[in-house]
């Protein structure tokens, strides 16, 4: 009697090198659903909790904004994890605005597993959580295919992965054409960073607006 079994792996198995040895990713598949779901691209603890939340706070903000005349309506970061980094990234509801934080090695105590992204709703009580994030308290962060866990002291919140925009895509590809011919023109500190932003006129300016720097 023969049988025939087929298997739907969800990621393709990978070399990776990191500190001179090769480690072995292999792709994995099984009946039971809560298995295949589990964390796969990054688990670990924030290194800056309040600094982190409040980084992912506003890119939420810049996600459920409209500058033009389109009803603002998202709050989806798209996750990236691979390369010792993690990003979180996305578009304005008008899609006019990118937003993009990268989250360096330093910034987490963890295990990059695998590369991948996911893109996921950041909801009510992700944000009440990530509201209430103390500096010191311990803030562990799960990256999957599927969705994205945030352990903090008092609460865990999980979001599923969404559908990611079509415009957003098209933005995506618009971006990397733009950084492609960007330099870098200025470094400035947490000081000077405050500085600029409160010299940034308040309500709306006629004309162009150009930053300069003194000293």
């Amino acid at each position: 009697m023969l049988a025939e079994l087929e298997y739907n792996y969800k990621s393709v198995s990978a070399i990776q090198r990191e500190n001179g040895i090769n480690k072995l990713v292999l792709a994995h598949q099984t009946e039971i659903e809560e298995v295949n779901n589990i964390p796969c691209f990054f688990w670990g603890s924030l290194v800056e909790p309040y600094v982190t939340a409040k980084c992912w706070t506003t890119i939420s903000k810049v996600v459920r904004s409209s500058f033009g005349p389109v009803p603002a309506s998202l709050r989806d970061p798209i996750v990236s994890a691979g390369a010792e980094r993690l990003r979180f990234e996305g578009f304005s509801s008008c899609n006019g605005v990118y937003v993009r934080l990268d989250m360096l090695p330093d910034a987490v105590d963890g295990e990059f597993i695998a590369s991948g992204t996911t893109n996921v709703d950041f909801n009510e009580p992700m944000l009440n959580a990530l509201n209430a994030i103390q500096k010191n308290e311990k803030v562990v962060l799960a990256v999957g295919q599927n969705e994205v866990r945030v352990s903090t002291e008092k609460a865990k919140v999980i979001e599923k992965k969404v559908a990611l925009p079509i415009r957003w895509i098209k933005g995506l590809t618009s971006v990397q054409l733009y950084l492609a011919d960007m330099e870098k023109v200025y470094d400035l500190n947490k000081l000077q960073s405050i500085q600029l932003f409160q010299g940034v006129p308040k309500g709306n300016v006629k004309g162009d607006f150009h930053i300069a720097s003194r000293a």
